[in-house]
């Protein structure tokens, strides 16, 4: 019966319905993808709330990633989340960018509309919300790593008034580029 579970299981995340006007499409793009929770979590908030929204995440190599974007917005999905290692290609790709998005050069989040997709970057805003919670003294900070989520914390951190933030990474080039 464990099989039969499983071969039940794997059929039902193989096959998405999506109702039209009952479930609008949401989603997460990244590659890998198959250890995330986001669609359990997502799913059982949307289902929580009553809202009429599935999300699903799509494992989507760097070379398909343009067209995933557009096989999305054609499916008339509201957006879709961006993760490793796509956050600068969906900078490049968004039509338009928030501020936050333009500044650290990432975009997480993707809304679409008639328009085309608009690219966000709320690491920013999540990490400020943080700093502010925590009240850690302004006059310094260490961020290991140099990626998305440290040029996000880089802008966070400058907001609130961080006298002097340090950067490690394992390549020191790109630690010095973030530094910059």
């Amino acid at each position: 019966m464990k099989n039969e579970t499983a071969l039940q299981q794997s059929h039902a995340l193989g096959t998405v319905e999506i109702r039209k006007n009952v479930e609008r499409l949401v989603g997460l793009l990244g590659d890998p993808v198959a250890h995330t929770l986001s669609p359990a979590m997502q799913n059982a908030a949307f289902q929580a709330l009553g809202a009429g929204y599935r999300y699903l995440a799509f494992r989507v190599r760097a070379e398909d990633f343009e067209h995933a974007m557009e096989g999305l917005a054609a499916l008339g999905a509201v957006g879709t989340n961006i993760t490793v290692p796509h956050k600068e290609r969906a900078f490049r790709w968004a039509r338009r960018l928030d501020p936050s998005a333009s500044r650290t050069g990432a975009v997480n989040t993707v809304l679409f509309s008639e328009e085309g997709g608009t690219g966000y970057n709320t690491d920013v805003a999540g990490i400020r919300t943080a700093l502010a919670a925590l009240s850690p003294r302004r006059d310094g900070a260490l961020i290991l790593g140099a990626g998305g989520a440290a040029r996000a914390a880089v802008c966070a951190m400058q907001d609130e008034g961080f006298s002097h933030i340090a950067i490690m990474n394992r390549t020191r080039e790109r630690a010095e580029k973030l530094q910059a």
